[in-house]
């Protein structure tokens, strides 16, 4: 009786173990939140683009200057970029890095059927960049593609454009807007009769950033982890009132 009742517990055992691995597993399948590509790394280019590297933000050639070459318009002059959404994004933070040396640089992004006509702030050198940021809402799951663009009216003299550097597409899944409440302050009981003092500087607990967007890991991956954890109490519970049903038996 003894070998069929340890018998039995380790098979128990061995499920609800293997559902909460299963479960960990599962939940650890969440898509990234930001796409980085070095801004060389173009999968398509006009016929009309001057594609010569330029120093990026560490001095070394791997910027593009999105320019014309010489003596041509700016017709045909842009770089494709092919990327892929891993989830639905309720928002999504289109993020080029460019250096513009000089006032009155533009570029023309597409992007999901959009078109984005963006003035690049004046760096004042071309080994300094900044980053330029557009926001797009609603980004279903799935394969784009990226141009980046000289603008139609580009003349060399009144309209030039930037050096690019790298690309991010930083993504939200969850409601970015929503923000966690600030617990509130409570003072700890006082013990003694001495006066209160304040903690130094450096050891007060920093205050709460209301401002970072939320990035928890969608509901149903949790729900699916917790779910797993219970199935397996529910057994280890099982168990023990089957060994003990037995015993009492014997």
């Amino acid at each position: 009786m003894k070998k069929t009742l340890t018998a039995i517990i380790a098979i128990v055992l061995m499920l609800s173990l293997s559902v909460t691995v299963f479960a960990d597993e599962a939940a650890t399948e969440e898509p990234s939140d930001v796409i980085e590509i070095q801004a060389f790394l173009y999968d398509d280019w006009g016929d009309a683009i001057n594609n010569t590297l330029q120093k990026d933000s560490e001095g070394t050639a791997f910027a593009i200057a999105l320019k014309p070459l010489d003596e041509k318009d700016a017709e045909n002059t842009w770089f494709d970029f092919e990327v892929t959404i891993p989830g639905d994004c309720k928002k999504l933070d289109l993020v080029l890095n460019c250096a513009a040396k000089g006032d009155n640089r533009w570029m023309d992004i597409t992007f999901n059927g959009e078109l984005y006509h963006v003035n690049c702030l004046n760096t004042a050198d071309w080994g300094i960049f900044y980053e330029n940021v557009i926001t797009i809402e609603n980004v279903k799951k799935g394969d784009y593609v990226l141009r980046v663009a000289c603008p139609a009216d580009f003349d060399n003299e009144t309209i030039k454009t930037p050096n690019i550097d790298y690309i991010w597409f930083n993504m939200f899944y969850e409601d970015y807007e929503t923000v966690p409440e600030k617990e509130p302050e409570t003072d700890a009981p006082v013990e003694t009769d001495a006066p209160e003092t304040d903690a130094p500087e450096e050891t007060k607990a920093p205050e709460a950033d209301v401002t970072t967007p939320i990035t928890e890991a969608p509901a149903e991956e949790k729900s699916g982890c917790g779910s797993a954890m219970g199935a397996a109490a529910v057994v280890l519970s099982l168990v023990s009132v089957l060994g003990t049903a037995l015993i009492r038996r014997k």
